[in-house]
């Protein structure tokens, strides 16, 4: 009751930050434990956050994202219905990946949503484009040269978006059904520029395990995300965009938009994994990756991660 409460009072301003998203850190924080340092009680950890993120999910979810779809709804020309407009962004160099991309998109719950993907180099042809994403409704793709980097292409691609916010899918990551729907929540509640996930559930495939990185560093204001989780709210980024490299080009738009005054925050753990096997574009050692990490359990325990 008390958090159902909260949520429902306006949001004010407190620092140039809503006091709403302070008060739920500190609601968070009386009811969750404390991320266990050692490894032990790991899964009661988790547990606990599933709690909180479901109670905040239920209470939110019905009041501002509410507000956020009528006025929409009475300022766009889009017919209303399914809440604010997103664009889910995917960039890849992957033929094979396609599949995954698509069924990561078609479970999402947010209904009012469209796909746009980036064919990146030549491994790409017209027809299995079409095979893959012709029948996929809110759908379209766009061919990139081969010469171009991954930072230029997702700048290609947010011009081509026509929702205002912007979704960046990793083809090669999962995303829960309520992954879009919370990562609106998130942004609707901090009024960030940028919102992500900097706690998040990794698949580490060599060692076979499920880590939880960065434990303990969800809903609040940061300068770190995970490349595949950014949430961008093109309105409010303005001319900022993506740097014209293949690595590190998430960080980047990040810091120009920390150095330009604006928000950068971190959501809930969940409805995200990422999965780490010899194919990534980062490489680093299984051991090094899970540096600081809490070990959830073996591969099969990543579905711990969607609520």
């Amino acid at each position: 009751m008390a958090l159902d409460a909260m949520w429902r009072r306006p949001a004010r301003m407190l620092r140039g930050a809503p006091e709403d998203v302070r008060l739920l850190n500190e609601a968070a924080a009386r009811l969750v434990p404390r991320a266990p340092r050692d490894g032990s009680g790991t899964e009661a950890f988790v547990d606990a956050c599933r709690d909180v993120h479901i109670a905040a999910r239920r209470a939110y979810g019905r009041h501002a994202m509410d507000v956020v779809a009528e006025i929409e709804a009475k300022t766009s020309p889009k017919p209303p219905g399914g809440g604010p407009g997103v664009s889910v962004l995917c960039s890849t160099n992957r033929r094979a990946n396609l599949e995954a991309v698509v069924d990561n998109y078609r479970q999402q719950r947010h209904e009012s949503r469209e796909l746009v993907v980036i064919a990146h180099g030549d491994g790409f042809d017209d027809q299995a484009l079409a095979d893959a994403l012709g029948d996929v409704a809110g759908a379209r793709w766009y061919r990139a040269p081969q010469a171009w980097t991954l930072g230029r292409c997702l700048n290609f691609g947010i011009e081509h978006c026509n929702e205002r916010f912007v979704a960046k899918f990793d083809d090669d990551d999962a995303y829960g059904p309520e992954y879009l729907g919370d990562s609106l929540l998130a942004a609707t509640a901090s009024r960030a520029t940028i919102v992500g996930k900097h706690s998040y559930f990794a698949v580490l495939e060599r060692s076979d395990r499920t880590i939880l990185r960065f434990p303990g560093r969800e809903c609040r204001f940061t300068p770190y995300l995970a490349g595949g989780t950014l949430m961008i709210d093109v309105q409010a980024i303005g001319p900022l965009r993506f740097p014209d490299r293949n690595i590190g080009e998430d960080q980047g738009l990040i810091r120009a938009c920390l150095a330009a005054g604006q928000a950068v925050f971190a959501g809930d753990m969940f409805n995200y994994v990422q999965r780490r096997g010899d194919h990534n574009t980062w490489t680093a050692a299984d051991d090094y990756f899970a540096r600081g990490a809490l070990i959830v359990g073996d591969a099969s325990m990543s579905g711990r991660a969607m609520v």
